[in-house]
């Protein structure tokens, strides 16, 4: 199907807050005395807050709190986006304005909460590129389900096979496949095993690529156009 509106992810994606939410789980650690459970961290990259909360129980050893881990690191999360510039992806304003500018419409599909969403985006200058925006505490079901896309899709007035969605984790990456997306993938933090990345559409290194990527896809589906009305 002709690609007909595109659906970003945010974190990791359009901009560079994975290491952020890393230091934020490092930092609240070290100030509770707790171990950083093995492998926490990259199990719950593109999952909303109450995932990783019941993630949080679920590997947590003996003599921790939960929840007193989780709100130290949620609050220092917090304390480091609104102290320091909040830095984008190389290419992320680039391809916004780019796709803005051919009249397609874009969407976000985040598991971050709405007030941090916005507050990445209009820091940056680029909440106005969006006509949806799809966050984690809006949903029932987080990634990986495939409720956010099919709510942004919905959001956009699109079939979800008319959308292709640009994502870096496994967790988006399942959720966007589920919901009848194709899906293009660059890869972040998340270490993303065969068997997954086998679900994305295309895979590439850096948003410049993926807007190629995508100039690749329209310029054949506008050559077909052109093809059909000459007949």
């Amino acid at each position: 199907m002709k690609p007909q509106a595109i659906v970003f992810d945010l974190d990791g994606t359009l901009v560079d807050t994975e290491p952020v939410g890393y230091r934020s789980w490092q930092l609240a650690a070290r100030e509770l005395n707790y171990p950083l459970p093995e492998g926490f961290v990259d199990s719950i990259i593109g999952q909303n807050a109450k995932l990783i909360r019941q993630r949080l129980h679920e590997v947590s050893p003996e003599g921790m709190d939960p929840e007193a881990y989780f709100d130290k690191a949620r609050e220092t999360y917090h304390r480091l986006l609104h102290t320091e510039p909040v830095p984008l992806k190389p290419g992320a304003e680039g391809i916004l304005r780019w796709l803005a500018g051919l009249g397609i419409p874009l969407a976000v599909c985040t598991s971050t909460n709405r007030y941090e969403a916005e507050h990445k985006l209009g820091s940056n200058g680029l909440l106005d590129y969006f006509e949806g925006l799809v966050c984690g505490d809006e949903v029932e079901h987080g990634k990986p389900h495939p409720e956010p896309f099919l709510k942004a899709a919905e959001l956009l007035g699109m079939p979800p096979e008319g959308c292709i969605a640009i994502e870096d984790s496994p967790n988006g990456l399942r959720a966007a496949h589920a919901a009848g997306m194709r899906v293009i993938l660059i890869p972040d933090l998340a270490h993303i095993v065969e068997e997954v990345e086998a679900l994305c559409w295309q895979r590439v290194d850096h948003l410049d690529a993926a807007r190629a990527c995508l100039w690749r896809e329209l310029e054949q589906w506008q050559d077909a156009d052109e093809a059909s009305s000459a007949r």
